[in-house]
């Protein structure tokens, strides 16, 4: 049973989780108070601003995703312009003073063309003086290079109807295309059981610093965590503030 981009799992999933939120507060308090959100998910970040009187653009492909985040909205009587799309290629009509990425979603951009694209689109909707701001991992190499049949526990959490949620995850990385395939195993107290898979890029930190080289961005600020603190080799990750040369 495959239960990709699910909305109530996802959030199920990562309930609780808001160590990323006072950075991004920070962000919008810095560069404007009109945000575009790629990757919007089901609102977890930029539901959290719009509470905050941001006035917030998300930006999504997965449907189920998209619904999941309607429906929050809805009962939150927020409003936030919610749209359909592919992050590597947008066209909204507007320009924004802050572009985001968050929690990790630059690695669904598989490969350099993707990447490219992207960047095009967000240099196209950035304000003069604007920024784009994303955060990713920094790849460990430990993990990396994990036994691909090994399963590791992963998280524990309570589902909306109570049961325990054990999930266990095992990763395989093909060092040629830089790809690592993340099979997650959702285990509950009742028995059922499913897989999901996700499908994930690594990009190293002299690479990408290289690649928005090569695409005419200029990085203004890096940091290794949430705290600002300053990247280094062991940092858990990349935290990028730039903007079009």
């Amino acid at each position: 049973m495959n239960k990709n981009y699910d909305g109530r799992i996802y959030d199920e999933r990562f309930q609780g989780y808001g160590a990323d939120l006072g950075f991004w507060r920070e962000q919008a308090q810095r560069f404007g108070d009109s945000i575009l959100e790629l990757a919007f998910g089901t609102g977890r970040v930029g539901i959290a601003l719009a509470r905050e009187g941001y006035k917030l653009t998300g930006l999504e492909l997965e449907q189920k995703m998209l619904e999941k985040a309607r429906q929050k909205i809805k009962k939150e009587e927020l409003s936030i312009d919610l749209v359909g799309g592919d992050m590597r290629r947008f066209n909204l009509g507007k320009k924004f003073p802050l572009i985001i990425l968050p929690f990790n979603s630059l690695a669904h951009l598989l490969d350099y063309r993707d990447l490219g694209e992207m960047l095009d689109s967000v240099r196209k909707h950035l304000l003069p003086n604007g920024r784009f701001v994303f955060d990713y991992l920094n790849p460990s190499l430990e993990i990396l290079s994990r036994d691909p049949d090994q399963w590791f526990p992963s998280a524990e959490y309570t589902d909306e109807k109570g049961l325990k949620v054990l999930v266990r995850e095992k990763s395989c990385y093909n060092s040629a295309t830089q790809i690592n395939r993340v099979t997650m195993h959702y285990s509950y107290e009742n028995g059922v059981e499913f897989e999901n898979d996700l499908i994930m890029r690594m990009y190293f930190p002299r690479e990408l610093e290289g690649l928005f080289d090569l695409n005419n961005w200029e990085i203004e600020e890096r940091f290794g965590d949430f705290s600002g603190g300053e990247f280094k080799s062991d940092s858990p990750k990349q935290i990028v503030i730039c903007y079009p040369r």
